[in-house]
């Protein structure tokens, strides 16, 4: 990692690196190999990734996970935002795969790094080490549950359910409740297990009853959604 890298990273606000003093963090990222890479908007994670083991980390930016079916759809499967592990170990290989990919929505900065034998051994920086992995897997508990809230919003009966659960989890993640969808109408609907036409007249008569508001891909929460959920 060049030194600048370095510099930018040791005083960047992350929970990846929360508990280890700005002083020391320049030594931890060395040993444990961290290289910082920045990916274009629209360029692809999985087919430029060079380093096939250890941890990826989104330090900033907003990242799309998605498949391909075997009608020749893509199906959108998550989304990371700033601060989110991506994968880690050997989970990379999974995206060898072409129906698989990892997509940037708009500029983004990664950071990977690898928790070998070879970087533990290293008694001078093991105990922020560790430390740096308990970070990730605090992070991990908060992909971990959007998981379970993507389960939970296809899991609802009705589209409008779907629809409120999905904005009001999007609104607690973002601490607003105008925040911007990066997906077409038609994803949308896609990723939430519905025809497109219901989806559209859902929200018109959402908006109708001034519960939402929606431009395009920019939504705001005008009334408490918590009703319909």
């Amino acid at each position: 990692m060049r030194e600048d890298d370095f510099e930018a990273i040791a005083h960047a606000k992350t929970s990846l690196l929360q508990g280890v003093p700005p002083e020391k963090r320049h030594k931890v990222l060395a040993c444990m190999n961290a290289k910082l890479i920045h990916f274009e908007k629209g360029s692809s994670l999985s087919n430029n990734w060079d380093a096939p083991l250890g941890t990826i980390y989104l330090l900033k930016g907003h990242v799309r996970i998605d498949c391909l079916s075997a009608s020749g759809d893509r199906s959108i499967l998550f989304d990371y935002f700033n601060d989110m592990p991506i994968m880690t170990c050997n989970v990379p290989k999974i995206f060898s795969s072409d129906d698989v990919r990892i997509i940037a929505l708009e500029d983004c900065t990664v950071i990977s790094f690898d928790f070998s034998q070879e970087a533990e051994n290293r008694t001078c920086c093991m105990k922020y080490i560790n430390t740096v992995r308990k970070n990730i897997v605090c992070r991990l508990n908060l992909v971990n549950s959007l998981f379970l809230h993507r389960i939970d919003i296809l899991s609802r009966r009705t589209i409008r359910s779907k629809i409120a659960s999905y904005l009001t989890v999007l609104a607690q993640y973002k601490q607003s409740n105008t925040f911007e969808i990066q997906m077409t109408r038609q994803e949308l609907a896609d990723y939430l297990c519905v025809e497109r036409s219901a989806l559209s007249r859902e929200i018109g008569k959402m908006k109708h009853e001034e519960l939402i508001d929606c431009v395009k891909g920019h939504f705001r929460i005008k009334k408490d959604l918590s009703s319909f959920i």
